[in-house]
């Protein structure tokens, strides 16, 4: 990790973002640990997918071609995207680490 600690990798799965606009995230390809308690999603890689973001003081706002997606707010120093549920597929591929 960045800070040069090792966490055990216990699987790479995608996960689901239901957003209180209506609209539905996926990750894919996330690494689960359970060293790590946040998770970052990259502004870059949703501007590479077509994702128009807009800074409003604290607030984030994301959009895909003119619709509303989600916000953020911030809490405790980080920027959390607003969801209404945060799932994980079932079958999480467990590797032996």
């Amino acid at each position: 990790m960045e800070n040069n600690s090792f966490a055990s990798l216990l699987g790479i799965d995608t996960c689901k973002l239901d957003l209180h606009a209506g609209h539905t995230l996926y990750l894919y390809d996330v690494l689960y640990t359970l060293e790590v308690q946040r998770n970052l999603m990259s502004i870059l890689a949703l501007l590479q997918l077509g994702f128009y973001i807009v800074f409003l003081g604290c607030c984030v706002k994301i959009y895909l071609d003119n619709i509303f997606y989600g916000s953020s707010f911030v809490l405790n120093g980080f920027m959390v995207l607003d969801t209404v549920n945060v799932s994980i597929n079932d079958d999480v591929s467990i590797y032996g680490v």
